[in-house]
């Protein structure tokens, strides 16, 4: 092995949509943005694509996970998700999707985390469902999402980050 490309990594640039929350009902519902992400590619498997930001003794320290269903691909659309079509307005439902990880401290994940939202929907888009009054928890440890004192109101959750839903009695 060349010892001055041992530790060298591929520089790459990505294009990426994430889910949105608010505190507060916006008077229209906004498009997902296309945010862009350049940084060492660690790994593009598992159905993910990582990046490092910074790197400690050659060890990745800080980065980005990212699903590859919220990557935004030239000249592709994105796969819609057939499950939107059992979702409608004023039901009560449970969604279990998974989200863009932002990483630090060396710690880097195998997998997107696998994300819960439970609230009522308040809108289906083409490409997103809207959920009011949602209590949303990281499965793989249950804590609170987001971690902060005042939880949001709505969360718009891209079709393509759903894996399952359900539909609860109100």
């Amino acid at each position: 092995m060349n010892p001055d490309t041992a530790h060298k990594k591929e520089v790459v640039a990505i294009w990426y949509i994430d889910a949105l929350y608010f505190y507060k009902k916006p008077s229209k519902w906004p498009e997902f943005a296309h945010y862009m992400a350049v940084g060492n590619l660690v790994r593009a498997t598992n159905g993910c694509v990582v990046l490092e930001y910074t790197e400690k003794n050659h060890a990745t320290e800080r980065g980005l996970l990212v699903p590859a269903a919220a990557l935004v691909l030239p000249k592709e659309k994105q796969k819609i998700s057939d499950i939107l079509g059992t979702i409608k307005q004023g039901m009560h439902v449970g969604i279990t999707w998974r989200d863009v990880v932002y990483f630090d401290e060396g710690v880097v994940p195998e997998q997107a985390s696998v994300m819960y939202s439970e609230g009522e929907v308040v809108m289906v888009k083409e490409d997103a469902v809207i959920i009011h009054n949602t209590k949303t928890v990281k499965v793989s440890d249950t804590t609170d999402f987001p971690n902060t004192p005042t939880k949001p109101a709505y969360f718009m959750i891209p079709a393509a980050f759903i894996t399952r839903s359900d539909v609860y009695e109100k």
